[in-house]
């Protein structure tokens, strides 16, 4: 085994899939939508199962904000100066770019200057 594992690249795409065959009874894909996460489950020919959970990067679309993120946005929008610290207090992977329009469409205003931002957003 630790000869085919140190020398996998070079073994041919047919020889590799017969050989993962030989242990590998499935996999299954599941994707949350609107959470960026996919968990994926290896199915041994042992029947044992491994696990793996991991998040992509991408675009977020048209994903529904939280109320506890609209709480946020209330209670810092006005004076708060960091763009950072208004990302950390929401979801992670959320743009600022579509944070500043949820904001007007919430009706609040910035009395503050955000310092790596153009202009005051309000």
């Amino acid at each position: 085994m630790r000869k085919i594992a140190d020398d996998w690249s070079n073994i041919e795409v047919p020889i590799r899939n017969r050989l993962l065959r030989l242990i590998i009874e499935n996999i299954v894909v599941y994707a949350i939508r609107g959470k960026r996460t996919v968990f994926l489950r290896v199915r041994w020919k042992d029947g044992y199962d491994d696990w793996l959970m991991f998040w992509y990067l991408g675009e977020r679309i048209n994903e529904r904000w939280e109320e506890w993120e609209d709480n946020a946005l209330r209670q810092m929008w006005e004076s708060e100066a960091s763009v950072r610290a208004i990302l950390a207090a929401l979801k992670p992977g959320r743009k600022w770019r579509t944070i500043r329009p949820h904001a007007r469409q919430l009706g609040l205003k910035s009395l503050v200057r955000r310092p790596g931002c153009s202009r005051s957003y309000g």
